[in-house]
C-alpha cells in the first residue's frame, strides 16, 4: 500500500456542494469536501493498493442542469504521506 497526499484546490460554480473522493470503488470513501463558489485549496491523504487505481470525484448533493458537471478542480499534485 502507498500512502499519499492529493494537493488540489476546487470550487463548486452553483454555490456550495459536497465533493467525495473515492478510491477504486464507489463505496470507498478517501474523503467528503464541502465546497464553495471560489476556489480553495484541499490536501487529502489517500492509501492506493499496488497497480491501477482510480480516484473518482463526484458531487453527489449539487443541484441545477449537469450539476455533476458544475465543479471545477485545479493544479492536482501528489506529495509522500
Amino acid at each position: 500500500k502507498t500512502n499519499l497526499v492529493m494537493n488540489f484546490s476546487a470550487m463548486y460554480y452553483n454555490g456550495h456542494a459536497n465533493m467525495g473522493i473515492y478510491i477504486n470503488s464507489a463505496t470507498n470513501l478517501a474523503k467528503n469536501i464541502a465546497l464553495n463558489p471560489y476556489p480553495e485549496n484541499y490536501s487529502v491523504p489517500i492509501s492506493l493498493q499496488p497497480g491501477l487505481n482510480f480516484i473518482v470525484l463526484t458531487t453527489p448533493n449539487a443541484t441545477g442542469p449537469a450539476s455533476n458537471f458544475n465543479f471545477g478542480i485545479m493544479n492536482i499534485t501528489f506529495s509522500n504521506a
